[in-house]
């Protein structure tokens, strides 16, 4: 069972998992790249206010969290890795079309709320209106799709 799966994971993969899924910012650099195709550019305009956060946060992983499991050092290389490398895709998409900063959204429309309360009933009652753009679950993972 799944539950089963971790455990064997989390036991016998904590030797290796450091070696194969880094954590470490010019590792996880490359592994972005890679997964961008190639992409390198990364936001330049702000990258001292982002890439300080980025220290701050694996610095946190490494010093000031309790022993992550091996899966849980797994999801964050995958997350922190996949967020880079959208970042390269997004910032490639600006560079080839700059006039989508020029576009303007009039009246963004939030839905928040605590679990169990309806907000996914409303978002999707929502969405069915012709003149609401509703964002997609894949975008939220994916903003720009990759080109190949």
């Amino acid at each position: 069972t799944y539950p089963l799966l971790l455990e064997i994971l989390n036991r016998y993969g904590k030797a290796y998992i450091k070696d194969v899924f880094p954590l470490e910012k010019e590792a996880l650099f490359q592994e972005a790249k890679k997964r961008a195709n190639g992409l390198e550019k990364f936001y330049s305009e702000d990258r001292e206010y982002w890439e300080g956060g980025l220290d701050a946060f694996l610095y946190s992983l490494h010093n000031e969290t309790k022993e992550l499991s091996a899966f849980g050092w797994f999801v964050a290389h995958e997350t922190i890795a996949n967020s880079l490398a959208n970042q390269l895709r997004i910032q490639n998409l600006i560079d080839e079309k700059p006039e989508i900063l020029n576009e303007k959204i009039v009246a963004p429309l939030v839905i928040a709320g605590i679990p169990r309360t309806g907000e996914t009933h409303l978002q999707a009652l929502l969405c069915l209106h012709h003149d609401i753009n509703c964002l997609k679950h894949y975008e939220t993972i994916s903003p720009v799709l990759p080109k190949n």
